[in-house]
């Protein structure tokens, strides 16, 4: 059985997670190609999805796509490579998975999202799964949210849905029922505030505090530059500058790498809100359970 993960990872989470499934599956003696499209030029920069696509993906029956929720969303860049897959046919599967990683608050209308997605491109949604992960903003708080995570909790998870996966090999397609419905499982107020008040794009350009640089403590080292996700900074003169603001994603990767706490990026103004999330309060949690969660389909 020939399996296809693609997956984009800003922080390192969802591909964490990828890596444990690619495991689990090739235990079981899947055939599995895991693509990270993470920091990759010719999707990010070039916006050459489906040459990229046709050039690098591999022959499979099952696509697994993955991705973070930012904003109650699976992050856009995942959604932009959905739409531009080829329809099923020839090295093409017909059959998907979609995957999502979140800090506890919200998973939001992820998984929805890449389902309608995949449906418009002629595909069917045969399984799925949300994990909890470490939130990125937090990862030099002095409380972390989900420390550690995903890790060992995850992995009784991840045996669940390999195992399903194998299931499906030599099935007729025809016979297996797209499980979209199970996705829509947030409450009409968590839909509405995901659908109309965090629009991702939205809060990037307007809301989410800009990235900018303290020249004077720079030691020009380069490490915002190469753990940008989204390839928006750029060494001159052996200074980082950002090349495209409209390009970043917020993910914060930059400031927590900086050793020489040269990059302003105020998210610690947030901090008040997203821990009050993180106990299932405020404006942002949906208080969704259970937070981990492989979605089964009964026709499998």
């Amino acid at each position: 059985m020939k399996i296809t993960i693609i997956v984009f990872s800003p922080s390192g989470n969802t591909f964490k997670l990828a890596e444990m499934i690619s495991g689990s599956l090739t235990q079981k003696g899947a055939q599995v190609q895991l693509v990270d499209f993470t920091r990759n030029a010719t999707i990010l920069k070039q916006n050459k999805r489906s040459e990229y696509l046709e050039m690098n993906i591999e022959e499979h029956d099952v696509l697994m796509m993955g991705g973070p929720v930012y904003s109650h969303h699976m992050q856009y860049q995942v959604l932009e490579l959905i739409k531009s897959l080829p329809s099923p046919g020839g090295k093409w599967g017909r059959l998907v998975i979609p995957f999502i990683t979140f800090g506890k608050i919200s998973s939001g209308e992820a998984l929805c999202e890449a389902a309608k997605l995949f449906r418009q491109t002629g595909r069917k949604n045969v399984l799925g799964m949300k994990v909890e992960a470490l939130h990125c903003y937090t990862k030099k708080w002095d409380k972390k949210i989900n420390k550690g995570m995903p890790g060992t909790e995850t992995l009784p998870y991840v045996e669940i849905l390999a195992t399903e996966i194998i299931k499906l090999e030599g099935r007729n397609t025809e016979t297996i029922e797209d499980i979209s419905p199970a996705f829509d499982y947030q409450n009409k107020l968590a839909r509405f505030k995901a659908n109309y008040l965090l629009r991702e794009k939205f809060m990037h350009r307007y809301i989410f505090p800009k990235v900018s640089f303290k020249y004077d403590n720079c030691k020009g080292c380069g490490k915002c530059e190469k753990v940008c996700p989204v390839l928006c900074l750029a060494m001159k003169n052996d200074f980082p500058i950002q090349v495209d603001s409209q390009a970043c994603i917020h993910c914060a990767e930059c400031f927590h790498s900086c050793p020489s706490k040269a990059i302003n990026l105020n998210i610690i103004r947030f901090k008040p809100m997203i821990m009050k999330g993180a106990q299932g309060k405020g404006f942002l949690t949906s208080n969704e359970l259970p937070k981990t969660k492989v979605f089964l389909n009964d026709s499998i």
